[in-house]
């Protein structure tokens, strides 16, 4: 193995911190991106199941076998999608007998446990981290709140590409995406691979055996975006930016995606995200700019 990535990989280790939380604004395959980060670092990398049951005192026990796993395998990346589905809060209704209180009582525990720290990292993947509990939220807990903002159209392009590795199946001959994520902007990862899957689609009831220009092309026509969906998208890109807990960790371009999106606010929301959450009126005025927009 060359020297460099020896390094880089004593790096990543050390980098490690106590636990990261993604605020993502679309769907993507976030697992095979921390999968791949916990791969460069030479770490373990743990994606657990649901712990909770509906067999009386086997959650505590599963979870119980869990902390201890964990700590066996340190150091490792432990990552849990829709965080914001998988967590009871304290305060919220309680239908399962205080089983999920219990639970969310074990997770700050080993989150905060300082023999820990530096060998596990915490990745929390939501797309609505504003349901989340402040508890899990707090410096020490989560000590990065990373956005995932939509792609851009060179990210789309990419994507593309990518969408044949995650379906082995699908086989294309075109060889440069670019005009398709040009025609695409703004769409999210997951829209863009379900216009090429049409594509492959059409192309099978063609009777051929891989996607051609002319596929791609019927598919983008086709493919009709939810509003709904797209309305989602504009919330979560602006959660996203809101709970970030670092101005170094907004993407370059998160201006242009807040201009594309709120092309009439977009003045007063960078304004009010410049300011930060230090001053206590942004949070409300921009949630009642989200509101108005989903009314609209």
């Amino acid at each position: 193995m060359p020297a460099w990535r020896n390094s880089k990989r004593a790096k990543l280790r050390s980098d490690l911190i106590k636990g990261s939380r993604d605020s993502s604004s679309t769907i993507t395959d976030l697992r095979s991106t921390f999968n791949a980060f916990a791969k460069e670092a030479g770490v373990n990398f743990v994606k657990p199941m649901d712990i909770q049951t509906m067999w009386l005192g086997e959650s505590e026990k599963r979870m119980t076998k869990f902390m201890d796993a964990i700590k066996d395998l340190t150091p490792l990346v432990v990552f849990i999608d829709e965080f914001d589905q998988n967590q009871s809060s304290r305060g919220a209704f309680e239908g399962d007998s205080g089983v999920g209180r219990r639970l969310f009582k074990k997770t700050l525990e080993i989150m905060s446990d300082i023999s820990l720290r530096g060998k596990i990292l915490w990745i929390f993947a939501t797309n609505r981290p504003d349901l989340i509990d402040s508890a899990i939220k707090r410096p020490g807990r989560c000590d990065l709140i990373i956005p995932f903002l939509p792609p851009d159209k060179h990210q789309l392009a990419l994507i593309c590409k990518a969408a044949f590795k995650q379906y082995p199946e699908m086989k294309s001959k075109i060889k440069n995406w670019t005009p398709y994520a040009n025609q695409c902007e703004g769409y999210s990862g997951a829209q863009m691979v379900e216009v090429i899957r049409r594509g492959w689609e059409r192309a099978n009831d063609m009777g051929r055996h891989s996607i051609e220009n002319e596929d791609m092309t019927w598919a983008y026509h086709d493919y009709q975006p939810q509003i709904q969906q797209n309305s989602d998208i504009e919330r979560m890109t602006l959660l996203s930016l809101m709970e970030c807990s670092s101005r170094d960790l907004r993407p370059e371009n998160w201006k242009k995606v807040i201009k594309d999106l709120f092309p009439r606010e977009s003045a007063k929301i960078v304004r009010l995200l410049e300011k930060g959450v230090r001053d206590k009126k942004v949070y409300p005025i921009v949630q009642a700019i989200i509101e108005q927009r989903r009314k609209n």
